[in-house]
């Protein structure tokens, strides 16, 4: 959470939820941050063309978590279901599979901004159908607590993995630059972090969000040194405290951007 951030890092800090939608630029982005306005233009330039931004209580995040976050695998289920039902009824496995992904393909066509779910629902079932007897089984067989247990679920366990989260984190503030200030902050690390196994290193030094054209030479010298000096600095005294007995996979990443 933003708060326990807070207590170790002195920075602007944004949370934002994202899901699978983002990699069309749809979906929804819920964040939420500790300061006003938009820091470098983030939200403007970046996760607006992602999808639909909208700002949120933190509080709220384990319930957007459930709902968004997870959101892609009820409808995955939901249309294997389907599919299964189809199966079951007579049609082929392939038949059934074309019919449910072609349903799902076309519906996003039909959903208005000002209508309901409800409504849509109304639109297709007419009284005395076939679409209010499928209905009306769901009805009975209490689909709604069904789905509320399932997104009651989900919210929970994101707040258990939050709160593991908090109590299992440990921060580090430095510049990786400095290898006498990594190697002081690394060797403070406590004793139940010592036993690495996986050492993610994502090194950066970010001058903010410029135009390409609009850098100057000394700004990619800068990041570009901080990159590399972070990828050789950072798991030096992790390494040498554990010793050679012990295996460390390495996984370094990086990145020196700007907009073009």
């Amino acid at each position: 959470e933003i708060q326990t951030i807070e207590t170790k890092l002195d920075n602007n800090i944004l949370r934002i939820m994202l899901n699978l939608l983002i990699r069309d630029k749809t979906g929804c982005i819920p964040y939420a941050s500790n300061y006003e306005g938009d820091y470098l233009n983030f939200i403007k330039n970046i996760l607006e063309n992602l999808g639909t931004v909208k700002e949120v209580e933190e509080s709220m995040f384990p319930i957007i978590t459930a709902l968004s976050g997870s959101g892609p695998a009820w409808y995955y289920e939901l249309s294997n279901q389907l599919v299964n039902s189809g199966t079951e009824l007579g049609l082929s496995l392939e038949d059934s599979e074309l019919i449910i992904k072609e349903l799902v393909k076309a519906l996003p066509a039909l959903v208005d901004e000002d209508e309901t779910f409800k409504d849509l629902v109304n639109k297709v079932k007419s009284p005395g159908g076939t679409t209010e007897a499928g209905l009306n089984s769901l009805n009975n067989d209490s689909f709604d607590t069904i789905i509320l247990d399932a997104i009651r679920k989900a919210t929970q366990k994101s707040t258990e993995i939050s709160k593991e989260l908090t109590n299992k984190t440990h921060f580090l503030n430095f510049d990786v630059r400095n290898q006498k200030a990594g190697f002081q902050a690394l060797s403070s690390i406590p004793t139940e972090f010592n036993n690495i196994d996986v050492l993610l290193n994502n090194p950066r030094n970010s001058h903010g969000i410029y135009f390409a054209h609009s850098s100057t030479l000394s700004d990619w010298d800068d990041m570009i040194a901080g990159t590399v000096k972070g990828v050789f600095y950072v798991p030096q005294s992790p390494l040498y405290s554990m010793g050679a007995h012990h295996l460390v996979r390495i996984l370094h990443y990086k990145s020196t951007s700007c907009e073009v």
